[in-house]
C-alpha cells in the first residue's frame, strides 16, 4: 500500500459509513460475547461445560473443515447440503460473518506477512493477534472490493443469508438451548446457553487469535516459504490442525495440514470420514514424496528461499484422492 492510499484510507476511516461497519462487523459481536461471558461464573453446571465442549468441537469444525479448507481454499468437493450446514457451523462458531471470514482469509494468504496482510504479527504481534479486529479495512466494507476475493460466494444467497445473520443465528442458538435445558431439568437452560453460545465462542475465539499471531511468531519452519509461517505442535490438538500452519502455507490447498505421519491433524480426520461416508471426493493433497524431497532441502539450508510455485503449493505436487 502506497503513502497515498494509506492516508486515503485512514481518511475514509474517520466517516460515519466506516465507524458504523467497523461497529457492526467488530466491535458489537465482541462486546456481545465477553458481555454474556460475565454470567458463566454464576450458572456454571456439569452438562453446560459439556453442551460447551460439544459445540466448541462442531462448530470448530464448522471454521476448520467448513469456512477454511472447503469455502476458502476448495480442497475438496461434497454436496451442497454438505456445504451449506459445514457453513452453518461455521457462522455459529461466531467469528464474523461467512462471507468476511473467507475474503479476510484470501487476503492473508495474497499478502501474507506484508502491510496489506489483514492480521500479521510481523510489524506488532498484538496487531496480529486481535487490534487488527478494530481497524478499517476497505477491502471487506466495501462490497465491490470484497467480490473481487469471494465472487464465487457473493453468487450464493445462503452464504450471503449466514453472512447478515451472523448475530442472529447466535439468539437463535441461545433460545433453543435455554428451552432444551430447561425441558432436561429445571433452571438448566441458562447454564447451557450461557457455556454454549458465550463461553463456548470466547473459546473459539481466542484460539483463532493465538493461531493468527503465534503461528507466524513461535515454532519451527519445515519448509521456506516466503512467509513467516511456523509449526506450533501444541496448538495441533486444540485448533483441530490449524498449528501445522507453515505446512499449510507451503501447500495451502492442501486438505490436510499434517504432512507427515505423525502430525496429527483432526480437521484431515473429518474430511476422511467424509470421504468414507461418500460425502466428499476430490480431496487435494500434497505429495508426500515432494513434501519429504522439499523438507530435505530445507533442513539443509533453511534461508534459501525455494522455488514460489513449489513454496506455494504448485499444482504438479497436489494429488487429487
Amino acid at each position: 500500500m502506497s503513502i497515498e492510499e494509506g492516508e486515503a484510507v485512514e481518511k475514509e476511516a474517520s466517516t460515519p459509513r466506516a465507524r458504523w461497519w467497523l461497529f457492526r462487523k467488530r466491535i458489537l459481536p465482541i462486546a456481545l460475547t465477553y458481555a454474556g461471558l460475565v454470567l458463566a461464573p454464576f450458572c456454571f453446571s456439569i452438562s453446560g461445560a459439556v453442551v460447551a465442549m460439544l459445540l466448541l468441537v462442531l462448530t470448530g469444525l464448522g471454521v476448520t473443515v467448513g469456512l477454511h479448507r472447503l469455502l476458502t481454499h476448495r480442497s475438496f468437493s461434497t454436496y451442497r447440503w454438505v456445504e451449506r450446514t459445514l457453513a452453518t457451523l461455521g457462522a455459529l462458531a461466531f467469528q464474523g460473518g461467512v462471507v468476511d471470514w473467507v475474503a479476510i482469509h484470501r487476503l492473508h494468504h495474497a499478502h501474507c506477512d506484508t502491510e496489506d496482510d489483514p492480521h500479521t504479527p510481523r510489524y506488532s504481534f498484538w496487531r496480529g493477534h486481535f487490534l487488527w479486529l478494530f481497524r478499517y479495512d476497505p477491502r471487506l466494507a466495501d462490497q465491490n472490493l470484497k467480490a473481487r476475493y469471494v465472487r464465487d460466494l457473493c453468487k450464493d444467497p445462503y452464504m450471503e443469508f449466514l453472512e447478515h445473520w451472523s448475530i442472529g443465528l447466535q439468539g437463535l442458538l441461545f433460545l433453543v438451548l435455554y428451552l432444551v435445558g430447561n425441558f432436561v431439568e429445571p433452571d438448566l437452560g441458562l447454564s447451557w446457553a450461557v457455556y454454549g453460545v458465550f463461553v463456548r465462542a470466547t473459546a473459539l475465539q481466542q484460539m483463532a487469535w493465538i493461531v493468527n499471531s503465534v503461528s507466524h511468531t513461535w515454532g519451527y519452519r519445515t519448509y521456506a516459504t516466503r512467509d513467516q509461517s511456523v509449526n506450533c505442535w501444541w496448538l495441533t490438538l486444540p485448533s483441530l490442525g490449524e498449528g501445522w500452519h507453515n505446512n499449510h502455507h507451503a501447500y495451502p490447498k492442501s486438505a490436510s495440514f499434517g504432512l507427515r505421519w505423525y502430525e496429527l491433524d483432526l480437521g484431515f480426520v473429518a474430511i476422511r470420514l467424509l470421504q468414507a461416508l461418500h460425502l466428499a471426493w476430490d480431496v487435494v493433497l500434497a505429495d508426500e514424496e515432494v513434501a519429504d524431497r522439499a523438507a530435505a532441502q530445507t533442513t539443509m539450508k533453511r534461508e534459501r528461499v525455494p522455488d514460489p510455485s513449489r513454496q506455494q503449493g504448485d499444482p504438479g505436487h497436489l494429488v487429487r484422492r
